[in-house]
């Protein structure tokens, strides 16, 4: 007998597949990172949007071929010499490098310069030092860099998309559970796993055809 969970699991391993076959037609991003596990969670989110080619070690000369990348867990050191035009860093360079060539770049923060650069309220602390860093922001957002949370960087397209509107060809249980809205909109042709059926069901959300 061929229950709910078995087509759960044949239907994921058709997405693998599916994602595989599907990675060329994504957007390349080229990915900067420090292989750390945090990294490789963050990237595994970025796969779901973007065709990602990750860069460990920015030594190296930049492939060819990205309008996009990302630097993950940006520490103030990048931050201020990015802003300043400053390269005596690997990373600093390839920063730099990928600005001259007017490529999209996004700067994923680590916890404590976001803890500055996205605080609300009054400034604690040394207020002439934290002005100057926001100074700094303001410097990379006129060159272009955007300053985004890791789930906020996507292809162009993307950001068109309400947060109610799902954009995978298929629906499962697993995106149903992690889902914050009332409403799912999908697109015609999106398939929906019995137990996304379900899971929606008993968590009263509504799934609705774009």
């Amino acid at each position: 007998m061929i229950t709910k969970q078995v087509i759960e699991e044949i239907v994921s391993e058709v997405i693998k597949r599916m994602e595989l076959a599907d990675s060329e037609s994504k957007p390349r991003l080229l990915v900067v990172h420090h292989a750390k596990e945090k990294n490789q969670s963050q990237i595994n989110e970025l796969k779901g949007h973007w065709h990602v080619v990750e860069m460990s070690q920015p030594d190296r000369d930049i492939p060819t071929g990205f309008q996009n990348a990302v630097f993950l867990e940006v520490n103030q050191d990048l931050f201020v010499k990015g802003a300043l035009g400053i390269t005596d860093t690997h990373e600093s360079l390839l920063f730099s490098k990928l600005i001259l060539k007017n490529c999209q770049v996004n700067f994923v923060l680590d916890h404590s310069l976001s803890e500055i650069i996205y605080r609300d309220g009054e400034i604690a602390g040394n207020k002439n030092y934290v002005n100057q860093l926001l100074y700094y922001r303001k410097q990379l957002e006129e060159y272009g860099v955007c300053l985004s949370p890791i789930d906020q960087v996507l292809p162009r397209k993307a950001f068109d998309w309400s947060q109610e509107e799902f954009i995978e060809k298929v629906l499962t249980k697993d995106h149903v559970e992690a889902w914050d809205e009332k409403t799912i909109t999908i697109h015609p042709g999106t398939l929906i796993t019995p137990l996304a059926r379900d899971v929606a069901r008993e968590k009263g959300i509504t799934i609705l055809m774009h």
